[in-house]
């Protein structure tokens, strides 16, 4: 009878029911389920804890999940930080960029006049400005600076870059620039 009692007890464990039991209050709470298996185990220093503490958390995130949710998600919602969610909102899913971007692009052809930047600066409040070939131009044309923006049509435009506000303006201030009548 002793005998049967002390080996019962040599099985029994208590640090490995704390281990699971602090794994799915961590996991229910902080819905961390990869990246806390992998601490767990690292700090137990056995792997063989890895499917324990794998299926705990993961049942304990999917019954958070049921009531609330997890603990960094509703202090970013609080402190009404920026968070881009996994999912988007149903209502954007048939949204492309051409539906929230303004129906006038103001762009740079990649030799502007210092007139087109000065007044580009004066009409608008952008803070970029991307700098754009318009590819139907003729030779001529982009030598002289005649697809400096002014053209609504986007079908032929290719990207070159992008140039920010305070660069132009920088630019401007220190004189940054060449006289095109110059070799």
């Amino acid at each position: 009878s002793d005998h049967a009692s002390s080996t019962a007890t040599s099985s029994f464990y208590p640090g490995t029911y704390n281990l699971i039991g602090a794994a799915a209050f961590l996991g229910g709470v902080v819905r961390m389920t990869i990246s806390l298996t992998v601490i767990l185990i690292e700090t137990t220093r056995n792997i063989s804890y890895g499917l324990p503490i794998m299926l705990t958390l993961m049942v304990a995130k999917w019954v958070g999940d049921l009531f609330n949710r997890g603990l960094y998600d509703i202090h970013i919602e609080l402190k009404h930080w920026p968070l881009l969610e996994w999912e988007a909102h149903p209502s954007w899913e048939k949204l492309s960029a051409a539906d929230i971007m303004q129906s006038k692009m103001e762009w740079l052809s990649p030799t502007p006049t210092v007139g087109r930047l000065v007044d580009i600066l004066k009409r608008t409040q952008h803070s970029a400005f991307p700098v754009c070939v318009y590819t139907s131009c003729s030779q001529e044309e982009r030598e002289n600076d005649g697809c400096n923006g002014s053209l609504h049509n986007r079908s032929h435009l290719k990207l070159l870059g992008l140039v920010l506000r305070s660069q132009i303006v920088t630019l401007l201030k220190l004189e940054q620039f060449r006289d095109v009548t110059e070799p």
